[in-house]
């Protein structure tokens, strides 16, 4: 299960700390099921060199770390 990933405040005002609450619920639902595991990309893409200027859909770096990144925790769940 992934979570949501920040957005640039300027342009979504609130919707950080909403995608917060969101993903708490998100990592209890993943929490509660044996075969779920919760991948925080919140606070992986943590910079907005990350994302288009539009500050909301990630760019080629971004798109490259989430894969690596989905990729890591697949790993380290079977490993």
């Amino acid at each position: 299960m992934l979570s949501t990933v920040k957005v640039k405040e300027k342009y979504f005002p609130g919707t950080n700390e909403m995608y917060k609450q969101f993903n708490d619920i998100l990592k209890k639902f993943a929490q509660n099921y044996t075969n779920c595991h919760y991948v925080d990309l919140f606070n992986k893409l943590d910079r907005q060199e990350y994302f288009y200027a539009d500050g909301f859909h990630p760019n080629e770096k971004g798109y490259s770390l989430i894969a690596q990144y989905i990729y890591e925790q697949i790993i380290f769940e079977k490993g």
